[in-house]
């Protein structure tokens, strides 16, 4: 049954910011779309890629084909660093940012449950990276340099009783040097 965007069931508001999309690029590119109509569902990962599958959920906004392949074509130039809700005075607010990209990659779907290493106990107020034990080795700062290795290379320092737990990498084809570092300054944000 579809419903008019406003009576949203992503407990994020993400179909409202899909509807938003849908009515700037249309008033932008003057295209009447009438009333805007969707349906919310659960999804869920298809494909075993590691620990914890059956936590790998999401929500998907279907739209009729019409507002879709409006939603489509605002899409193809969308960038999150030029998006304005991610703007604070004209700059972007690379601590929402780093949100943003860390939910869209996945990072979250684990990295939010209690058995996995936890991003708020890797730096302290002042964003200086605290000590971790890793398996096998000597404790490491959690900096940014050892961030960026564990997402490039997961497997070089594991946080010590996390060894079963399996993270793939993230080259930088896959996630930029730019978005790891908003991806940083959110993890030094959170407490």
């Amino acid at each position: 049954m579809a419903r008019s965007l406003g009576d949203t069931e992503c407990e994020d508001g993400h179909a409202i910011k899909v509807k938003e999309q849908v009515l700037k690029h249309a008033k932008k590119n003057n295209i009447d779309v009438g009333e805007v109509k969707y349906d919310v569902h659960q999804v869920f990962c298809t494909e075993y890629c590691g620990n914890d599958h059956s936590r790998m959920l999401s929500k998907i906004v279907v739209l009729d084909e019409k507002h879709f392949d409006i939603w489509i074509d605002s899409q193809k130039n969308y960038s999150v660093w030029e998006d304005e809700q991610f703007m604070v005075d004209g700059k972007p607010d690379t601590v929402k940012i780093g949100s943003v990209i860390a939910k869209s990659k996945g990072c979250k779907s684990c990295h939010e449950q209690s058995d996995y290493p936890q991003w708020s106990s890797l730096f302290d107020g002042s964003g200086t990276g605290l000590e971790r034990g890793v398996d096998g080795g000597s404790p490491v700062v959690a900096d940014a340099a050892y961030i960026i290795e564990s997402v490039r290379y997961p497997g070089n320092k594991i946080v010590s009783g996390y060894g079963s737990k399996k993270m793939n990498a993230y080259p930088e084809s896959m996630l930029s040097e730019k978005d790891l570092g908003a991806i940083i300054d959110y993890m030094k944000s959170l407490k």
